[in-house]
């Protein structure tokens, strides 16, 4: 996920990390978008699309549907972020998308790519 690193909340990071994904306990999901049967499997056809764009391949059912979760987390976070942008500036500032690390949670990324030990708080 491309995110803009502009704005940085009191922790340093991001604003935009304040939605992401961390962990299944993760107070800030818990508000997360409740969708449709329409649009969950208008998700899960999203999701096959996007496994098959970055050769993606789980160990068994349950890592999948686990992925399938953090990746649906991801795309609400994305499209609400955008939409935000354009409430707030009349256009998208900066655009984010899903890319290749869609179905990592927050803590997963900062772990396999950031440098140095990073707490969350």
């Amino acid at each position: 996920m491309e995110v803009s690193m502009a704005t940085t909340n009191t922790a340093g990071e991001p604003e935009a990390f304040k939605y992401l994904k961390t962990s299944d306990s993760d107070e800030r999901m818990e508000g997360s978008k409740k969708v449709s049967e329409d649009e969950e499997q208008a998700l899960k056809v999203r999701f096959q699309e996007w496994m098959n764009k970055f050769n993606r391949n789980y160990k068994d059912e349950a890592e999948k549907a686990y992925r399938f979760e953090v990746f649906k987390s991801t795309v609400q976070y994305v499209e609400k972020f955008n939409a935000e942008q354009v409430k707030k500036y009349g256009c998208c500032e900066c655009t984010l998308g899903t890319n290749k690390f869609a179905d990592l949670t927050m803590e997963e990324a900062l772990n396999k790519f950031a440098r140095g030990k990073r707490s969350r708080q």
